[in-house]
This record gives C-alpha cells, sequence and structure tokens, in this order.
C-alpha cells in the first residue's frame, strides 16, 4: 500500500465519465491515476526537507497537493507531471509515446472536469 487517504476528487471524476458521458470504460482514465503516486511522491520529497524551525509559509512552497497551484508554471503539479512523463520517453526504460500521451490527456480532462464543475483553483492547472 502506497497511499491510504480516499481520493474522492478522482471517484467524482471517474463516476461522471461513466454517468454522465454514458462510457461503459474507464480503463483509459484510469490511468492517469499515476498522476496521484507522482504527488504522493512529490509529498514524500517534501516530507524528508522540510524542518518547521526552517520553514518560513511566505517564502516556502507549500507541501504539494493535487489542488495548490504555485503561481509559477513550472512548480505546479500539472506542468510537473507533463515534463517527468516526457523525460521518462527518453530514459532507459521508455514509456512509449501513446502511454505518455493517454497520461496527460487524462491529468488535463481531469482537471478540466473539475473546472467545470466549479472548482476554484488558487491558479489555474494549465491553459485552457
Amino acid at each position: 500500500m502506497v497511499f491510504f487517504e480516499p481520493m474522492d476528487y478522482v471517484n467524482r471524476f471517474l463516476i461522471a465519465h461513466h454517468i454522465e458521458q454514458e462510457r461503459e470504460e474507464s480503463a483509459q482514465y484510469a490511468k492517469f491515476s499515476v498522476h496521484f503516486s507522482y504527488i504522493i511522491a512529490l509529498q514524500e520529497a517534501w516530507d524528508e526537507k522540510y524542518d518547521k524551525d526552517v520553514f518560513d509559509e511566505l517564502i516556502d512552497l507549500p507541501r504539494p497537493r493535487w489542488d495548490f497551484m504555485p503561481s509559477r508554471k513550472s512548480q505546479r503539479p500539472t506542468y510537473m507531471y507533463r515534463n517527468a512523463v516526457k523525460k521518462s520517453v527518453d530514459n532507459q526504460q521508455p514509456l512509449a509515446k501513446t502511454t505518455a500521451s493517454t497520461y496527460v490527456c487524462g491529468v488535463v480532462k481531469f482537471y478540466s472536469f473539475h473546472l467545470l464543475m466549479g472548482y476554484e483553483f488558487n491558479n489555474e492547472p494549465f491553459k485552457h
């Protein structure tokens, strides 16, 4: 087990995919859940570096979350994930370009769904 917190925001997206779009399969969209393991890895890295005596909430970035978008695009989880997926296509154990494209497309659809539902992010997740 890697993570034990319920991800209602993901479940709502997948349920809407089935009900509102009348789709029977969600395997392609479920694959984007790799995105959340990526955020969990970012959180673990942040936790290792976190020192409450040195941390300044006015200067330092808060712990990564799926719904917090720093002002710099390069620090937003959506852009960081896209760049990581692009790099993984060129690594020694490459990810197929079609698989990478599917993951990124799923993330875009996920965030687009939440934007359509009226979820207000502190900064836009990506240009749309």
